[in-house]
């Protein structure tokens, strides 16, 4: 498994940059995080496809984060992550209420292919 993480601010956009060497294709999953509106705001998601364009990227908003071993606000971190030999496979379902908790898994299993699930 290989990860790379990075840090974006508004006063110096990604550290390091998207464009240094990094997983690039080889990545399979991204994990973003940040506030919903800097997210929306700075264009980062648009660069982060472009950057990874394989990979899942999946996220959470935050009013504060974590990035290597510091507590950060007002930034968006990311965390790109590449499996030797792991095929990462995404699905999601709406929940409907509390009281579709239950069915919403089952569907959401059923949503995964079988064959080589781990």
């Amino acid at each position: 498994m290989k990860v790379e993480q990075r840090l974006w601010s508004p006063d110096y956009g990604w550290q390091p940059g998207l464009n240094e060497p990094s997983l690039g294709k080889a990545a399979q999953l991204v994990l973003l995080f940040g506030s919903a509106e800097q997210v929306r705001e700075s264009g980062c998601l648009d660069q982060v496809r472009k950057a990874y364009p394989e990979a899942h990227v999946i996220g959470c908003t935050t009013s504060g984060l974590i990035h290597d071993t510091r507590v950060i606000d007002g930034s968006i971190t990311l965390t790109a992550v590449a499996f030797e030999h792991t095929r990462v496979a995404l699905a999601r379902v709406r929940i409907e209420g509390i009281d579709d908790s239950l069915p919403a898994g089952e569907r959401l299993a059923g949503a995964l292919e079988r064959e080589g699930l781990r």
